[in-house]
């Protein structure tokens, strides 16, 4: 399947109609395309920032390892992701060790 931009507006868009399994396989389908400027790329991290507050691991993690790919080839990004997730990383250990 071809990932476009407009494809990515519309899913983006419908996110929050799906359950939190279909929002993850949305986000493994957008590791498919590549944003075209760095204005699409914040526009798409700041509509799936929200997803760092799931209680869904397998959504948390595909929402990471989005950001991570995305920034690859912008260090500065990429450090600021590294410096976002830390304590959604560290908060989603702590709930862990509860359970």
């Amino acid at each position: 399947m071809a990932i476009n931009q407009r494809i990515v507006l519309h899913l983006l868009s419908k996110l929050q109609t799906f359950n939190e399994w279909g929002q993850n396989t949305i986000l493994r389908l957008l590791e498919k395309y590549t944003p075209q400027d760095e204005e699409e790329l914040f526009s798409i991290m700041n509509v799936l920032d929200s997803r760092f507050n799931s209680r869904n691991t397998g959504l948390v993690m595909a929402t990471i390892h989005l950001f991570l790919n995305y920034t690859q080839t912008k260090p500065d990004v990429h450090q600021h992701v590294y410096v976002r997730i830390k304590s959604t990383l560290f908060t989603f250990f702590k709930l862990q060790t509860y359970f």
